[in-house]
């Protein structure tokens, strides 16, 4: 959602493909760091692990936090869907679950508040 994020901070248009309830199940990179630290120190030499958020989301949800986290409306222009554009992504954590103890712990609404919050640093 950078893109998204960046055009919002300047006031600019958003472009969204398709009509926004295509879902994802976004990962935030701390939960992520977590897996790979744990599978370093826990799993087999090399074992792969899917790591994934916990919950699937559209992506008007996300549109609709940044916007709530940014306090001002975003100025959105719906195009066609992408060709080959999935309607919906989710990843199965199950394995790192079992061996790695993996649990996402970072929701939607905190991993956008903290990427808006870096993205106006930069």
């Amino acid at each position: 959602y950078r893109k998204f994020i960046d055009s919002a901070l300047l006031g600019k248009e958003i472009t969204l493909l398709g009509s926004g309830e295509q879902s994802r199940s976004n990962t935030y990179i701390d939960d992520c760091v977590e897996a790979t630290i744990s599978a370093l120190t826990t799993g087999d030499v090399g074992e792969i692990f899917n790591i994934a958020g916990g919950e699937e989301r559209s992506i008007n949800d996300a549109l609709g936090i940044i916007e709530r986290t940014l306090g001002t409306p975003l100025l959105i222009r719906s195009l066609p869907t992408a060709r080959g554009d999935q309607q919906r992504t989710r990843g199965d954590s199950s394995k790192a679950q079992a061996i790695l103890g993996f649990t996402h712990t970072h929701s939607l609404e905190e991993g956008l508040s903290r990427q808006i919050a870096w993205q106006k640093t930069l």
